[in-house]
This record gives structure tokens, sequence and C-alpha cells, in this order.
């Protein structure tokens, strides 16, 4: 069996969510963006204690604010390694690739491919097709809900759905990374959409 085929199979079996014995499905990997960074895995939150050190979470979460994009490894040197020359950064960037790696799947073997990771020449990318579920698009989803439904004046749906929303909104994207830069777009644009849903839920009273 190839290491293609091998990878296909495990974000194949990823996507389908397991039981957690209440009848309702449990994703293998869930993280959390909408707030502080929160990470589960199989339902279960990932303990601080896991991810060893602060650049760990950094680069999980750089890689989030566009997943399937690739980020150079310049880039990533430039925005969590700003300090450290070239070599150290790199030795910095792969150790905490590896650590990351270990965090999201404690059983991966030492150079399996990883199912949320992608490697290539120039840097590394979240795989969007991994099955990870993501609070950001579950967020997204229901303001896309409550906008269909306002526009076909399903008054009702569409509050639901923009209560669904609300509840997924824990707080502004990435809080507990208030000083970085390469958030700060991120987050003025779901700051934009959590007040659309809003105003769309008033839009929907005043109905």
């Amino acid at each position: 069996m190839t290491r293609t085929t091998t990878l296909t199979n495990r974000m194949t079996y990823s996507m389908r969510h397991e039981s957690n014995g209440t009848g309702r499905s449990v994703a293998p990997l869930r993280v959390e963006l909408l707030g502080s960074l929160a990470v589960y895995t199989h339902g279960r939150p990932v303990s601080p204690q896991v991810w060893d050190r602060q650049k760990t979470k950094s680069l999980l979460k750089l890689l989030l604010t566009v997943p399937g994009r690739t980020f150079s490894s310049e880039e990533i040197f430039d925005n969590l390694w700003p300090a450290l020359n070239s070599d150290a950064a790199s030795k910095s960037v792969r150790a905490a690739m590896s650590k990351l790696r270990k965090v999201l799947e404690p059983d991966l073997s030492s150079g399996q491919e990883s199912t949320y990771i992608r490697t290539e020449r120039v840097g590394y990318a979240f795989r969007p097709e991994s099955g990870c579920v993501l609070d950001t698009q579950e967020f997204q989803s229901a303001v896309t809900r409550g906008q269909e439904h306002q526009r076909h004046e399903r008054w009702s749906e569409a509050l639901e759905a923009f209560d669904a929303a609300l509840r997924l909104y824990r707080g502004e994207f990435l809080a507990d990374e208030p000083e970085a830069m390469w958030v700060s777009p991120h987050r003025e644009h779901w700051r934009k959409v959590h007040q659309s849903v809003l105003a769309g839920k008033s839009d929907c009273h005043v109905e």
C-alpha cells in the first residue's frame, strides 16, 4: 500500500465522525478559533500541558487563518520567530511542526504523513479536506442559512440560524493573540460577520 493510499484512507476515516456514546457524532479533530484557541481530539479537550510551548499553538493558529493556503517557511519565520536568524528559526519551525503533528495525532508514527498538516517544498498548509471541524466554518454556515431565510422572509427560521451563529461566537477571532499583526485582518473580517448577524437579528425582529 502506498503512502498516498494510506493517507487517503486515514483522511476518509477522519471525515467520518465517531460516536461519543450518546448517539451524536464526534469529529476526530475540532478546532475553535472564535475566542481563545480550543482544540478537541475525539471530543476531548487537548490539555494545556500537551502543547509544551506557546509557539506550537501559534503555528496552528497561523495555518488556520487560511486553511489550505501554503505558508512559506520565511513567512512563518517572520510572523512567529522574527528575532531569530534563519538557521535558528528554521530549527524552531521544524521542532514546533513535529510537536504540532503529535498534538493533533498522538498515534502518528515517525515519518508518517500527517492527516492534517501538508508539507510542501516551500512550506506548510493545513489540509482543508482532512475532516477537521472548524467553528469558523460552522459560524459562517449558520450565518449564510440565516441570510438565505431572511431573503425569503422566513423570519423564525432566520432567527434560529442567527441564534445558532451567535452561540458559536465565543469572542473575537483568536482573542488569545491580541498583539499578533497576522491575526488582525482575519479578526476584523469575523468581527464584521458577527456585526452582520446582530443586524440580521434586529431586522427580523422589526419584520
